[in-house]
């Protein structure tokens, strides 16, 4: 599982309660997550191109927004999502939340995107998607810190992955033109 599967480093940021219903069961093997940050608006500033909103009600909160390109997605058992919670102050960035979701959670839905490889990406359509306020990952207003964990954390092992399949597909041109 180095370069695919596990938890998101980030859940270890939560609470116990988050660490044993969605991090344990991960290394376990019980369960698999995704995480969304990039919208349609684009992905190279994901602090100031978040648009989804997050807004809390009582107990809750109500998500509403789309996610992109989320790999992952389809049979994941849970995911993170972050969203705005609030647009911040004059000359403060806005405020992002992460938050941990489950498919079976009233308002959000998969759409795949049809792409030429072995996993599909997919749009994810928050219309209202209500999650408890106990699902709240680390604090609220302090989501981007979340999220450029993860980033950081999780970009080697891609780019690691990609030169790998490069080297090996190079390798196997090279072997092909000698013969």
């Amino acid at each position: 599982g180095a370069f695919s599967g596990g938890p998101p480093n980030i859940i270890w940021g939560g609470t116990e309660r988050q660490i044993e219903k969605y991090g344990i069961p991960c290394v376990d093997g019980n369960m698999r997550p995704f995480v969304a940050i990039t919208e349609p608006t684009g992905g190279s500033d994901p602090r100031n191109n978040i648009t989804t909103r997050g807004v809390r009600q009582g107990d809750h909160w109500v998500l509403k927004g789309r996610k992109m390109w989320i790999t992952g997605a389809k049979g994941a058992d849970y995911g993170v999502i972050f969203a705005r919670t609030d647009d911040g102050g004059e000359g403060q960035p806005p405020q992002i939340t992460a938050f941990i979701v489950e498919p079976g959670f009233p308002g959000i839905s998969f759409n795949e995107i049809g792409v030429i490889r072995a996993l599909s990406p997919y749009e994810i359509v928050l219309d209202s998607c209500v999650v408890p306020d106990e699902n709240v990952l680390g604090k609220v207003g302090q989501g981007f810190n979340v999220a450029q964990s993860w980033l950081v954390d999780a970009r080697i092992p891609y780019a690691a992955g990609c030169i790998g399949i490069a080297q090996e597909a190079l390798d196997m041109a090279c072997g092909w033109v000698k013969q």
